[in-house]
């Protein structure tokens, strides 16, 4: 029976998972042609335009800010590559996150990342950061950060 039961948790669909609360199982995928854990629902299983326009950015930086970084999805492809010295992903969900965090851990990826939880926000051609009262990365939240425009 417990057997049973196991094989139920595992097939419950991501979405039926995430409305109960439950964290998703891990699955295996190939990200620029190597194989990585991740939760599942984290990546896409097929590369798209967005990816190769973040892949192509980031070939030409040192620094990467991944603003609004949610579970990741583009930052994982951007650390496989070893070209960015440093990614930030920054984002005001906790959980999502976590959830990017747990995936860059899992596969080797953590020296070459910093998290943020927090809002970004701009006026008069400065973005700045905004706390959203957790403790990650709070170290960061003085930078501000040009942009074009």
């Amino acid at each position: 029976m417990l057997h049973l039961m196991r094989w139920a948790v595992v097939r419950i669909p991501s979405s039926l998972r995430s409305r109960l609360g439950l964290r998703p199982r891990l699955v295996r995928r190939s990200i620029l042609g190597r194989e990585v854990l991740v939760l599942d629902g984290s990546v896409r299983e097929k590369a798209d335009y967005d990816d190769a326009w973040c892949l192509a950015c980031a070939a030409h930086s040192r620094i990467v800010f991944d603003v609004g970084s949610n579970v990741g999805q583009a930052a994982l492809p951007m650390l496989l590559t070893g070209v960015p010295e440093l990614v930030v992903l920054i984002d005001a969900n906790p959980q999502a996150l976590a959830y990017a965090a747990e995936n860059i851990f899992r596969n080797g990826l953590w020296r070459h990342s910093q998290f943020v939880c927090a809002f970004v926000g701009a006026t008069g051609g400065d973005a700045s950061l905004l706390d959203c009262g957790h403790r990650c990365g709070r170290e960061l939240l003085s930078a501000t950060c040009c942009y074009g425009g």
